[in-house]
C-alpha cells in the first residue's frame, strides 16, 4: 500500500502494480501512485535478493571464541573448525519451523557438513557435548 512504483508492463503501459499470478489477495492496490523520477540511480550498486551462488569466506564467529563456521552463506556444505575438542559433540541443524533437518556427530576439530538438501533459507545451528548447548547460531544457506 502507498508505493510509488515507476513500471511499464510489456506494452508499454505504465503500471502500478504487477501479479504474476500467485501472489492471493492482494489488499491496498490503488494506494500505489506512479512516479517517474523512480530509476535505477536510486538503487545501491548490489540488491541483496536470493544468493546466487557466490560463495565467501565469511566466518561466523563464536560467542565464546571456539568455534568458526563458514562459507556463509553456505551452498553445498558448512566447515565447522574449532579449538575444543569435538570428541562426543553433537550437531543439529533446525528449519525456521522448528523441524530437525540435519544430526551429525563431529569428531574430529574441523569437519563438513553437507547442506546440498536443504533448501535456501535461515536455519538454526546448535552443537551439544553430553547433551549440553555449547553453540547456537543462525546460518544461511543459499541455493541457485
Amino acid at each position: 500500500m502507498n508505493n510509488e512504483v515507476n513500471f511499464k508492463n510489456k506494452d508499454g503501459v505504465l503500471n502500478c502494480l504487477w501479479n504474476a499470478g500467485n501472489c492471493g489477495d492482494i489488499i491496498g492496490w490503488e494506494t500505489n501512485m506512479h512516479n517517474s523520477n523512480l530509476n535505477s540511480s536510486i538503487l545501491p550498486a548490489k540488491i541483496i535478493g536470493r544468493a546466487q551462488g557466490t560463495v565467501t569466506n565469511i566466518t561466523v564467529p563464536s560467542t565464546n571464541n571456539n568455534l568458526e563456521i563458514y562459507p556463509i552463506p553456505a551452498f553445498d556444505h558448512i566447515t565447522i573448525s574449532s579449538k575444543i575438542n569435538f570428541n562426543k559433540v553433537q550437531l543439529i541443524i533446525y528449519d525456521m519451523k522448528g523441524i530437525k533437518r540435519i544430526e551429525q556427530s563431529l569428531n574430529e576439530n574441523t569437519s563438513e557438513i553437507n547442506t546440498s538438501k536443504l533448501t535456501g533459507g535461515i536455519y538454526l545451528l546448535k552443537i551439544l557435548k553430553e547433551n549440553q548447548l555449547l553453540e547456537e547460531k543462525k546460518i544461511v544457506i543459499g541455493k541457485n
